[in-house]
């Protein structure tokens, strides 16, 4: 019995196996390589000192889903925030993802810039200086979809803080509009945008309505930026006369981008 057992056997090597129609026979030494994405997971709580270390970690998570997840999730968390130094870490972590290469991150960033815009305009301001050196460089990039929606960021500091932009960043940024190529799509968008930055040009600075705590400047940015010279010299401060200027100069070029008068 043993012996013809063993014969069976031998007889399945010369055995050609019959294939089935549109499947295919895998190799003896196939090897699985297929693997499934799992979604990380944001717990619901409040974040404290220690955990938003994480949260800022993941901001520049590889994917980018999980990088507007974390977004929303602290939009949602800022609330719970009691704490000064908090709110400086997660602003100035977030602020270069003006140019992330995802829309739909770009879109969570200026949500979240909002509510921070409404709720915390004091601490805001105090980054100022490193939004707007973003915004110009989203405003010059060679991704056409980071270059459009730079506009929606430079829009938020118009409508809330447009001091610093206006008075030392006033002839970078009007150039920088100058130089949009819009589409169908964008230019209503682009033409508001535009005309809003006229009119906020044309009028002094209002007096600031923010009140600071005695301990602001405790939490004041240091600008790492300062030994590149990147807010030094080519963004010289203008005052109104200076800006009605330099307006009636470029006119004709603003009139046939926007076509939008100049009463100065």
């Amino acid at each position: 019995m043993g012996s013809s057992k063993k014969k069976k056997e031998k007889k399945k090597d010369f055995i050609k196996q019959k294939l089935k129609v549109g499947k295919n026979e895998k190799a003896a030494n196939y090897t699985d390589t297929s693997f499934k994405a799992k979604s990380i997971s944001l717990p619901n709580q409040n974040l404290g000192t220690k955990d938003i270390t994480s949260y800022i970690a993941l901001t520049k998570h590889h994917s980018s889903s999980t990088r507007k997840e974390v977004l929303g999730h602290i939009e949602k968390q800022l609330d719970t925030f009691n704490d000064a130094t908090i709110l400086k870490k997660v602003i100035s972590n977030i602020i270069p993802l003006i140019n992330d290469e995802s829309l739909e991150v770009r879109k969570a960033l200026l949500s979240l810039f909002e509510k921070l815009c409404n709720e915390y305009l004091s601490v805001m301001v105090l980054h100022d200086k490193q939004f707007i050196l973003f915004i110009h460089s989203s405003m010059n990039h060679l991704n056409p979809s980071i270059k459009n929606f730079s506009i929606n960021f430079l829009n938020l500091v118009i409508n809330h803080f447009p001091d610093n932009l206006i008075n030392l960043h006033f002839t970078k940024t009007l150039d920088g509009l100058l130089a949009f190529k819009t589409t169908d799509k964008t230019k209503a968008l682009h033409t508001k945008i535009f005309k809003n930055f006229i009119e906020k040009s044309l009028v002094e600075p209002t007096q600031s309505k923010l009140k600071y705590h005695v301990l602001t400047n405790n939490y004041i940015t240091i600008n790492e930026f300062n030994s590149l010279n990147l807010f030094h010299n080519e963004n010289l401060s203008t005052d109104l006369n200076t800006r009605k200027q330099i307006l009636t100069d470029k006119h004709e070029d603003i009139k046939e981008k926007i076509d939008f008068v100049i009463a100065v």
